[in-house]
């Protein structure tokens, strides 16, 4: 077997041996991700459904957050702009982006704000493999604050000013709003550096940037038809790149 690399793989290793020296600034939806365990112990008796005795809870970075935790994992300064609540998950969350090397100083943290957090029970008996039973999520709600919006795009333009790179992750929770979109067009016109986007079902709103990140899913959403074979996939991937 060949060990030999492609033009692809060299150019590639040779961005991510670069991450060390990059400033990445990550814009867009914080979430806490939580993971409730437990160990079912009986059915209950007020309705036919199983009990479950509570052992923990741990809670990672998700959406926006875990973005800038895989970019510090590989060496880059990791820099994030968001917004949590003043509550136990926005606590969590920022101790664990801590933890991982992200730099929070562009974080907004508001008491009229809740942290976005999905919450995933996991159940069990004590030497099986705890599985999924369901998935309760609290949403955060669209940014009504003109005064917390502010907060955000000035940190965002300060941090952009020394960044090699923006990274937009939205998860449709409000943040990457058409203020922060043209917010960060301004920031990143002047210095030309890359912009990418990672957007749940919308992509569309983002025109005018480097490049974009969907998956099938968002590729249907934006053109508006479903993919019957892969080969369809492909026809339109290669469609896009000739445009």
């Amino acid at each position: 077997m060949s060990l030999e690399r492609t033009p692809q793989q060299e150019r590639l290793t040779a961005i991510v041996r670069r991450f060390p020296q990059s400033k990445i600034v990550v814009v867009g939806d914080l979430v806490a991700d939580q993971f409730l365990y437990g160990e079912i112990s009986r059915v209950s008796r007020e309705a036919p459904v199983l009990i479950l005795r509570y052992e923990r809870t741990e809670t990672t970075p998700g959406g926006a957050a875990n973005c800038a935790c895989n970019l510090a994992a590989l060496d880059a300064r990791a820099v994030i702009i968001g917004v949590v609540g003043e509550d136990e998950a926005g606590n969590a969350l920022l101790e664990k982006l801590g933890e991982s090397d992200v730099e929070r100083g562009g974080i907004v943290s508001s008491p009229s704000v809740r942290t976005t957090t999905k919450v995933r029970v996991l159940a069990g008996q004590i030497h099986s493999t705890r599985q999924q039973v369901i998935r309760i999520d609290y949403e955060g709600h669209p940014l009504a604050e003109s005064g917390l919006r502010e907060q955000l795009h000035a940190r965002m333009r300060e941090e952009v000013e020394t960044a090699a790179a923006v990274i937009i992750s939205d998860y449709n929770y409000g943040l990457a709003d058409a203020e922060m979109v043209e917010a960060i067009r301004e920031a990143t016109r002047e210095r030309n550096i890359p912009v990418l986007v990672d957007s749940r079902f919308g992509l569309s709103r983002f025109t005018g940037f480097t490049s974009g990140t969907p998956n099938e899913d968002e590729v249907e959403h934006v053109l508006g038809r479903q993919f019957a074979a892969v080969r369809d996939l492909e026809a339109t991937g290669k469609e896009i790149r000739a445009q």
